[in-house]
């Protein structure tokens, strides 16, 4: 699996919308980063965290019925 940089998460989040305040600004919480890709991301605005999978090949196997927007 390759590493996607956290940098290049958040940059990619920036596309999709806060479901609490409709706001688009994330950060990728760093002590959260885990080795198979999976992090939390939380908006900056009112603090909502969402898990982020970085490693979409596991993902779409696990949980088939699941769309994704990235």
């Amino acid at each position: 699996m390759a590493t996607i940089p956290v940098e290049q998460v958040e940059a990619r989040l920036s596309g999709v919308r806060c479901p609490i305040c409709k706001n688009n600004a994330f950060l990728v919480d760093r002590r959260t980063v885990q080795t198979d890709g999976e992090c939390k991301g939380v908006c900056s605005t009112c603090r909502y965290s969402f898990p982020v999978h970085t490693d979409m090949e596991f993902y779409l196997r696990t949980q088939p019925d699941v769309p994704y927007r990235l």
